[in-house]
């Protein structure tokens, strides 16, 4: 039975049965991931030489990349002319002769599993740096019935210089005036289309994140700060995020042409969940140019949300996904890059259903844990997950 609820960290739509024990990622390493093959497909690397540009001289590839989920197939549908499966961390496999299903793994008892792709291969290029921006958005009036915990856990992370202090490059965003515990400071933004409390989400009773995120983007176009690093980093307060854990992990990862974002959670429809959004720097320029443009997109409809708002108004991290695939972006797999108990794939095999789960921080993968809302919570998982895995030199 396929289980539904899309949209973020909150509402998001299950395809198919459990992964097999929570166990099993024990075992990865957060460099195993920089693969990050596309429909689960090992990208396919060609070199081509020759080229004349004095200004951009440098060794080019091609790689198989997916396009935006739209022409991709459903787990229901062929996908052998596609070659690509609409949810995330499904391949497309060959059945038999002119056929194909999207699926997670191929028996190959059953099957040729010969494995098909899309057939649009696209430049790509060695990304100079694994140098990153990177930024979180506080907020105070969350419209729920609890005070924020965000401001707490962003002094701590200061006063430590942990999280994001540990980037290029860095930003906190806020819909209040405030000042971190030591004085660093924190940018107001405030509400240019009047849609930051237009909606509640029915689960938490909490604003829908979408508009107040839209001022946040649109000061760092403004400000330009982003671009003067390689990566684009957005974290959620509550995330334990270890920067030098996902430059070793961008090592040795191409951006596709025209960017690409990393989808972080398996085996749903949208897996581009908030905890950590991982952009290339062409990425987040394009959703930065097309902000505006999103919002009023009667296709995207983010006050509605997908499936004719089954779920709800889209959250900033499906916004994000929407507007990107929309103007061309690539998505690929990073599934090691987090651990994340609101993606229902990472919990324990008994504990599938706990929208509550907490990671286990003494695993050794992953450069982001999430949630956790209380300092003392945060403080440890640091600590634990610190001595399960060093950071890389």
């Amino acid at each position: 039975m396929v289980q539904t609820n899309v949209n973020s960290e909150e509402d998001f739509q299950l395809i198919g049965q459990p992964r097999p024990s929570a166990q099993s990622w024990k075992k990865i390493i957060i460099g195993v991931s920089a693969s990050l093959a596309l429909c689960g497909a090992v990208a396919r690397l060609s070199y081509a030489r020759g080229l004349t540009a004095a200004t951009d001289f440098e060794s080019k590839f091609q790689v198989v990349t997916a396009p935006s989920r739209a022409v991709c197939s459903k787990t229901t549908q062929d996908c052998y002319n596609s070659g690509c499966c609409s949810v995330e961390g499904y391949t497309c496999f060959e059945t038999d002769a002119g056929k194909a299903k999207c699926m997670k793994q191929c028996n190959p008892k059953k099957f040729s599993c010969v494995q098909r792709t899309n057939s649009g291969l696209v430049e790509a290029r060695v990304v100079p740096s694994q140098s990153m921006y990177c930024f979180v958005v506080i907020v105070v009036d969350t419209g729920g019935s609890k005070p924020t915990t965000e401001v707490d856990l962003m002094n701590h992370q200061s006063e430590n210089n942990l999280g994001i202090f540990q980037c290029e490059g860095h930003d906190i965003f806020s819909d209040k005036a405030l000042a971190l515990s030591n004085g660093r400071s924190v940018t107001q933004i405030s509400d240019s289309d009047g849609d930051w409390k237009f909606a509640k989400r029915k689960s938490t009773g909490c604003y829908v994140n979408t508009g107040i995120f839209s001022d946040a983007w649109r000061v760092i176009a403004r400000e330009a700060k982003w671009q003067q690093q390689d990566w684009v980093i957005k974290v959620d307060p509550d995330a334990v995020f270890v920067p030098a854990r996902l430059r070793k992990s961008l090592e040795n990862t191409y951006e596709a042409e025209g960017g690409s974002y990393y989808v972080n959670c398996p085996y749903v429809k949208y897996g581009f969940f908030g905890s950590l959004e991982v952009f290339s720097k062409s990425a987040f320029g394009t959703l930065l140019t097309n902000i505006d443009d999103c919002k009023a997109d009667a296709d995207i409809n983010w006050k509605v949300g997908v499936d004719n708002g089954k779920y709800g108004p889209m959250g900033e991290d499906l916004f994000a996904q929407s507007c990107m695939d929309k103007h061309g972006v690539r998505r690929a797999n990073a599934f090691g890059h987090t651990q994340d108990g609101a993606c229902p794939d990472k919990r324990d095999e008994d504990e599938k259903k706990n929208k509550k789960f907490q990671p286990h921080c003494d695993w050794a993968y992953g450069a982001s844990l999430h949630p956790f809302k209380k300092v003392n919570e945060w403080a440890t998982c640091y600590e634990q997950t610190m001595a399960a895995y060093p950071v890389p030199l």
